[in-house]
């Protein structure tokens, strides 16, 4: 088990996104990445930086679980709301961006720091986000575990 603390603001992987622009030839699509001073930048650099002395010596091999623990700060807006909304008086950081965009921004540095030797080795993963006091440090905690590659039973279709 590999287990540790990355501090910073986690910022969610933006999306790729398109564009159309009509040429003499028709419609052609454009895609594009966030530009170079998007968050993710510095985000993604925090991570690697943070991580790599975490970094197993080789790649682990096989199935692997990983659980990320996002620990973000709440906005000012949110924190004066609270005391008239009840809904807000939680732990969990609902009214940010997907989880999935802010495991994808950790899973893609630590695949190129070669935690693994690719992303698909991940047969099991667990995503949380949730409200840090104004005192505490924003971050993530890592922890991955190795798993047996022993036969798992069949998930039964009378749920």
């Amino acid at each position: 088990m590999i287990r540790f603390w990355i501090e910073g603001d986690p910022v969610p992987q933006p999306r790729h996104r398109t564009r159309v622009v009509h040429s003499k030839r028709g419609p052609v699509a454009h895609t594009y990445e966030a530009t170079g001073d998007h968050p993710i930048h510095t985000w993604k650099e925090a991570i690697a930086w943070q991580a790599r002395i975490w970094r197993p010596t080789e790649p682990m091999a096989g199935p692997l679980s990983l659980e990320l623990v996002f620990g973000l700060h709440a906005p000012a807006s949110m924190i004066r709301c609270a005391k008239t909304n009840p809904h807000l008086r939680t732990e969990h950081a609902i009214g940010r961006s997907d989880i999935d965009n802010y495991a994808k921004a950790v899973m893609d540095v630590l695949t190129a720091l070669r935690f693994w030797c690719d992303d698909n080795q991940i047969t099991d993963l667990h995503a949380r986000k949730y409200w840090r006091l104004p005192a505490e440090p924003a971050g993530v905690r890592v922890t991955i575990h190795e798993l047996a590659s022993e036969p798992v039973e069949e998930a039964s279709t009378n749920v």
